[in-house]
């Protein structure tokens, strides 16, 4: 009976100490797995931005202003630089960089060029350079050809992206002929006043 006692004393102190250790190791698998860093959410993308297009415009305009002579220009032949700088407004319909579209009515727009000629005087002339059609909403840049028999221009411009437009020139009507014609004839023509009339022939793009 002893021997019975003796035994069933260390069967129920094994099974004890087994318990522990299952306890022990419970207890500190849920410790680690309490205290485990979740991984941080990945940062959300940012948004995407439109992409950017030509803008283009198709309508007419009507500019008023000025282009400046270097050097004067005179009845003779010579090379020649010109800087035309002309405000006005414009109608017809305006696409911006982000493709939405405006309806322009005799909207505030303007034109400015710089070219250059190797024969140019007041009767004749080759000229050629680049520039931009301002809009409320952008700006289309072009370059340009000029085409001059005596004091009536047409010029040519040519969006960057595509499209064009005509403009003839002629004297503004607070400008005196006669003075421009003494002046050719003199010591050259410094500054014409002029009005343009522009027209695309398919929207205009740059």
């Amino acid at each position: 009976m002893r021997a019975i006692a003796i035994l069933t004393a260390c069967l129920l102190a094994c099974t004890g100490v087994a318990d522990a250790r299952t306890k022990h190791r419970h207890h500190s698998h849920h410790h680690a797995h309490k205290h485990h860093a979740k991984p941080k959410p990945a940062p959300a993308p940012p948004p995407q931005q439109p992409q950017a297009k030509p803008e283009s415009f198709d309508g007419s305009c009507e500019f008023s202003g000025a282009v400046k002579f270097d050097p004067p220009m005179t009845s003779n032949p010579q090379p020649t630089k010109q800087h035309a700088d002309a405000p006005g407004t414009c109608s017809g319909t305006f696409v911006d960089r982000y493709g939405k579209t405006h309806a322009l009515d005799n909207a505030p727009a303007g034109y400015r060029a710089e070219s250059a000629g190797d024969q140019v005087s007041c009767a004749f002339g080759l000229a050629s350079g680049t520039g931009t059609l301002a809009f409320p909403d952008g700006e289309i840049a072009f370059t340009m050809h000029e085409y001059r028999v005596a004091a009536t221009p047409m010029i040519r411009l040519d969006g960057k992206d595509g499209g064009g437009a005509w403009m003839p020139v002629t004297p503004s009507q607070k400008s005196d002929p006669s003075a421009a014609v003494q002046a050719c004839n003199g010591a050259g023509l410094e500054e014409f006043d002029l009005d343009a009339h522009m027209r695309t022939d398919g929207a205009i793009s740059g």
